[in-house]
């Protein structure tokens, strides 16, 4: 049973999670499991934990230390047997440090995490991911045979992704759709030219000797490093801050203005 925290209403989260009886509010007219009965015997993933208000977040915490719920406007407790899932990109330690998210919560939940890094981290996955979708998008616009050119490849994985999956899925779509041929050029991709370090285009063309010998800027060498640390500790920010021996308040800084954020 997937759930998305972010897409309820917020007054009606707890409503949705944990069922209600009959004439716990005025339109209540029948009783009603919530979706955690409803996982019960199965798996309950619960996506973007970090947008659940914090009246929630302490019924969630009895659940998973109890295993048991109380539907709103009852007084009976129900036994509940469920694996729990969670999934945010918000960093949660920030949330905490800022009232938003339940620390005790955060520790209970933390038993078996799973960092995955934004895809202009892990362009090996592109070749395999931009297959998948060709394939599922192929049959379902009904064009089939349609296979990627060298170069559209390659401009799949120079691509820095600010969107992640979802933007290389919407990128694939509308190629998909613009193919004139069987295969999709990197014309139909549609992406923007590669972008400098100064933020300009990258120019074509072979290297000069004066383009060699000179030094990247200073602060693509800082952003460099900064992601390479980040990238050792899996995400980590209060890890790499600590290692690169500066508060996380200024890794977050620095990260946001090189719009570095997952």
């Amino acid at each position: 049973m997937a759930v998305n925290c972010a897409a309820l209403p917020q007054e009606l989260v707890e409503a949705e999670l944990f069922g209600t009886e009959k004439g716990a509010y005025t339109d209540a007219a029948t009783a009603r499991a919530g979706l955690v009965e409803e996982a019960t015997d199965g798996t309950l993933f619960l996506d973007e934990i970090g947008r659940m208000p914090l009246a929630v977040q302490a019924k969630l915490l009895t659940l998973l230390e109890e295993r048991t719920i109380r539907r709103l406007g009852s007084t009976r407790e129900r036994k509940v047997d469920i694996r729990l899932v969670a999934a945010t990109n918000r960093d949660l330690e920030a949330a905490i440090a800022e009232g938003d998210f339940r620390e005790d919560l955060y520790y209970r939940l933390n038993v078996f995490t799973i960092v995955i890094p934004p895809l202009r981290h892990r362009p090996e996955d592109v070749p395999l991911l931009a297959q998948h979708f060709l394939e599922r998008l192929s049959a379902e616009l009904e064009r089939p045979g349609l296979g990627l050119g060298e170069e559209a490849l390659a401009a799949l994985q120079a691509h820095s992704w600010p969107g992640n999956v979802r933007e290389l899925r919407n990128c694939l779509e509308r190629a998909v759709l613009l193919a004139a041929t069987g295969c999709i050029t990197s014309a139909d991709l549609g992406l923007a030219e590669p972008r400098s370090p100064s933020g300009g285009a990258e120019t074509k063309g072979e290297p000069t000797d004066c383009d060699a010998e000179r030094p990247l800027p200073l602060d693509e060498l800082e952003r460099r490093h900064l992601l390479g640390v980040l990238g050792q500790c899996d995400g980590n920010r209060t890890q790499a801050a600590e290692l690169l021996d500066v508060s996380r308040k200024t890794l977050q800084r620095k990260l946001q203005e090189w719009g570095e954020e997952a």
